[in-house]
């Protein structure tokens, strides 16, 4: 039995215990996008993780995320807005609430969106990634010092690895609109090159990897 064996066998066993476990359905939902192949299945464990909790950033969260992997701008959208008027803290949505924006020829008004977080932080020191993610996406820091930025501004050496993950893949995205496909190819592999298949960012190189390669 292997690692994803028996990660699936203890959710099914914690679904089984209480099938109204929306975390449980979250954790399987996760299983399935990083085995691949089965996004339709996985959307449904995401979709019921948000009826079983309505009122968790947490699910909203994650079906956001997952809907704007699979191009679903505005139940994306409304999803990631959802998560964050509950309480989230992830940084990741905003910057996917700016991609979704800037895909779907909204992004002077994503800048503005970020640049109206950035003047919102009171103490930005205890925020420094999150605010080089938000002023890189919004235009007003460099990838060169972007990228710099990600390994020098974690909270703790553990951090860094997801920081340069996250800045690589973004940084891609940012060369893939502006259409130079190569360089977000290139962007997307070094994120990848990273290994870490638990993060979002690199779930989504992936797939913008293998959707550039296939056009």
């Amino acid at each position: 039995m292997d690692d994803f064996d028996r990660a699936g066998a203890d959710v099914e066993k914690a679904l089984q215990l209480n099938p109204k476990t929306e975390m449980a359905f979250v954790a399987r939902g996760c299983l399935k996008v990083k085995r691949g192949g089965e996004d339709e299945s996985a959307l449904a464990d995401f979709e019921r993780a948000v009826e079983l909790a309505p009122q968790s950033p947490e699910t909203h969260g994650m079906l956001g995320w997952f809907q704007y992997r699979l191009s679903q701008w505005i139940p994306a959208l409304e999803n990631c807005r959802q998560a964050l008027e509950l309480g989230s803290v992830s940084s990741d949505l905003r910057s996917y609430i700016w991609l979704i924006r800037a895909q779907t020829g909204e992004e002077a008004e994503g800048n503005r969106e970020l640049e109206d977080y950035l003047k919102s932080l009171k103490v930005p020191k205890t925020n420094q990634w999150e605010a080089s993610l938000a002023r890189f996406l919004s235009g007003g820091l460099t990838e060169t010092n972007f990228l710099v930025q990600a390994t020098t501004t974690a909270k703790r050496p553990s951090a860094v690895r997801g920081q340069v993950c996250d800045s690589l893949y973004f940084a891609g995205m940012k060369h893939k609109l502006a259409g130079d496909k190569q360089g977000a190819l290139e962007l997307f592999q070094k994120c990848m090159e990273t290994k870490d298949d638990n993060s979002f960012s690199y779930l989504n190189a992936v797939v913008e990897m293998r959707a550039l390669k296939d056009n």
